[in-house]
C-alpha cells in the first residue's frame, strides 16, 4: 500500500496472487479498503500559496496565473503534507469509494471516475483535498491514515487548489479521475464552480 493506496500496484499484485494460490476457502487480509478525498483547511504556517495568490508589498501577482513563461516556477498541484498540517475538514468525512479484494477479480471493477458533492459543515478556506485511506481486517480490526488519527508511516497527499472560502451549508462539488490506477501522477481533481448539492455517484468508465 503506497501513500495513494494504489500507487505500488497493490491491486494487480494481490489479485494475481489470489488467482494463482488462494484456496476457495481462503481470504485476503486486509481485504477491505475505503478511500477518502476530503476538502481541508490547512494551518496558516503550512500554507504554500500559488505564486499568483501572493500580494507582497502591494505587488499583485495575479497576472502570472496563466503565464507560460513562469510555469516552471509554479509549485506542483500535488504535494505531501505533515500529519499536523491540517486545521480541519470542511465536510463530514465519507469515503469516495470502497472495495473488497475478496469479492473482485479485476482492477477494472474499481471506478476511476467519481463525482462528489459534499455539504460544508466547518466554515473555512479550502486549500485542497487530502487523500487518505482506511484499511479493514474485520468488524473489530482496522486503521486509517487520516491526519486526525494516530500517525502512521504513510504520508498525506494533498491535491492543491486555489484558496477559496466556504460557509457552512454550502456545497463543494468535485470530480476525481484516475486515468491509470497505479500511477498517481495521472490522477486529477476538477472543482465544480457551482455550489448546488447533488448525490455522490461512482462510475466505471474503463473498458470491460
Amino acid at each position: 500500500m503506497g501513500n495513494y493506496l494504489f500507487d505500488e500496484n497493490m491491486i494487480d499484485n494481490i489479485l494475481d496472487l489470489k488467482r494463482r494460490i488462494l484456496k476457495k476457502t481462503g481470504r485476503v487480509l486486509p481485504g477491505k479498503f475505503e478511500l477518502f478525498l476530503e476538502p481541508i483547511c490547512l494551518r496558516e504556517e503550512y500554507r504554500t500559496p500559488y505564486l499568483w495568490e501572493n500580494n507582497t508589498y502591494g505587488i499583485d501577482f495575479t497576472f502570472l496565473k496563466n503565464s507560460e513563461e513562469y510555469s516552471n516556477y509554479l509549485l506542483p498541484s500535488k504535494l505531501t503534507i505533515e500529519h499536523s498540517a491540517v486545521d480541519h475538514f470542511l465536510c463530514e468525512p465519507q469515503p469516495v469509494m470502497s472495495f473488497d479484494l475478496n469479492t473482485i477479480d479485476d482492477q477494472n471493477e474499481i471506478p476511476n471516475h467519481i463525482e462528489i458533492s459534499k455539504k460544508v459543515v466547518g466554515t473555512g478556506k479550502m486549500d485542497g483535498f487530502c487523500l487518505y485511506f482506511k484499511v479493514i481486517f474485520d468488524d473489530e480490526i482496522h486503521f486509517d491514515t487520516s491526519p486526525f488519527s494516530s500517525n502512521t508511516s504513510w504520508m498525506h497527499p494533498l491535491f492543491r487548489t486555489e484558496r477559496r472560502h466556504y460557509d457552512q451549508g454550502e456545497y463543494i462539488s468535485y470530480t476525481f479521475t484516475m486515468d491509470v490506477l497505479a500511477k498517481w501522477e495521472t490522477w486529477s481533481i476538477s472543482v465544480d464552480g457551482t455550489r448546488t448539492g447533488v448525490k455522490r455517484i461512482a462510475t466505471n468508465s474503463r473498458s470491460p
